[in-house]
């Protein structure tokens, strides 16, 4: 093996910065937040997830140099072990012994995938015609599980209803909801049957608020929030910041994955302190529209290339970058078949079960269609993967050069 190089051991640092940078930085959030997964009973099945993906880089930065995989897993261990003990002090932060597994197991996937790279950057035919099966495989099954994964779960027969909810999980707001209805019925504090004849949350419906605004929070609050007698969360429609969240329990909640919300980006920025509004949330098909005193938007919902919002952190994303990370994560899913592509029956029957999910989740209705700007990152990334291809084919193929005697 050639001995390490500069270039090496610069993306060793490099991976060891991507790790540091947002496992320590602070995070801004409510009082006793870094606890609640414990004390509510929440395993974060997508924090496990990041953490793995946050250390693969460093296992393959170390198996570049050099290192096996069974020290290349412990220095992984114990890197985590000095992090999780650092955020002991750390505002926001709460410590998993679960994070040391999934960091590990991180570090491990990408030394393997490092020592692997001949297989997936030059495969034989037989391997190659698996590969891109494989992928078309995973990309058809994501895309047909978002719809589902970001579907609202049932509602009980009964649940409960409270304005502006004092919840260490959220951000106090100081305003009061004066009053409350649901397709022009009363909404009141305390429980509530679910009507019979449909579930409202998961059709079409209007849900109108009459309150009494206070200071914009610094963080997601609540104008009301519905849940069940479980004590867990069905709808929240609430203020973060100056802008106006809409989230729902949907299926991937069930598995531990993130909150997904529909934000209104700066939608109570004309709202001031003690004024008077009306807001408004009316959901026609896939789509819903607010109106906040004599604004309205419209259009605001999911489509089948959302599903990177139930991974990824619940921050408080501008409009340009969910744009950006929805495009970027349509592209991810089928750039290997870019990469892996050949002009043969494989191929052919993996862009078939693409498409085919794509055809049946659209029929479904269950969410919007794909945004264009995701199917030109989409189709962008295909040809970069064929591209890069056939560059590495190419460098294979060339002839090394020998010295003349």
């Amino acid at each position: 093996m050639q001995a390490p190089t500069r270039t090496d051991f610069l993306l060793l640092a490099v991976a060891v910065v991507v790790i540091l940078v947002p496992t320590l930085l602070p995070i801004e959030q409510p009082m006793h937040e870094q606890i609640s997964k414990w004390v509510w009973g929440e395993l974060s099945s997508s924090d496990l997830l990041r953490n793995l993906v946050l250390f693969m880089p460093l296992g393959a930065a170390l198996a570049r140099i050099g290192w096996g995989a069974g020290r290349c897993v412990a220095l992984a261990a114990l890197l985590s072990l000095c992090i999780e003990t650092l955020q002991l002090w750390i505002p926001g932060r709460f410590v998993s012994p679960l994070d040391l597994f999934a960091n590990s197991l991180g570090a491990a996937l990408g030394h393997a995938v490092l020592r692997w790279a001949p297989l997936w950057r030059s495969p034989s035919p037989a391997q190659g015609r698996v590969l891109v099966v494989g992928a078309g495989s995973v990309a058809a099954g994501l895309l047909l599980a978002t719809g589902p994964l970001l579907a609202p779960t049932p509602l009980p027969e009964t649940y409960f209803v409270q304005w502006v909810t004092a919840d260490p999980r959220l951000h106090p707001y100081g305003g009061e909801v004066l009053a409350a209805e649901l397709d022009g019925q009363p909404l009141p504090h305390g429980p509530f049957r679910a009507k019979a004849s449909r579930d409202w949350i998961s059709s079409d419906y209007a849900l109108k608020l009459s309150l009494r605004a206070g200071a914009p929070p610094p963080g997601l609050s609540s104008f009301l929030r519905i849940w069940d007698p479980a004590g867990d969360e069905i709808l929240l429609v609430g203020p973060d910041q100056r802008d106006l969240v809409v989230r729902y329990r949907m299926a991937g909640r069930h598995l531990g994955l993130e909150w997904a919300a529909l934000r209104w980006s700066s939608g109570l920025a004309g709202v001031g302190r003690g004024q008077r509004i009306d807001v408004s949330i009316e959901r026609t098909g896939t789509e819903l529209c607010i109106s906040v005193g004599g604004s309205r938007r419209c259009g605001l919902g999911f489509s089948h290339a959302d599903l990177w919002q139930l991974l990824a952190p619940a921050f408080r994303y501008p409009p340009l970058v969910a744009h950006a990370l929805t495009s970027l994560w349509l592209a991810g899913l089928l750039l290997p078949l870019g990469f892996w592509g050949r002009r043969d029956t494989a191929t052919l029957f993996a862009w078939l079960l693409v498409a085919g999910s794509v055809a049946l989740a659209t029929h479904r209705g269950e969410l919007q269609p794909i945004p264009l700007p995701a199917l030109l990152a989409a189709a962008t990334a295909i040809l970069l993967g064929a591209g890069s291809r056939r560059f590495s084919d190419a460098r294979l193929a060339a002839p090394r050069n020998t010295p003349t005697q």
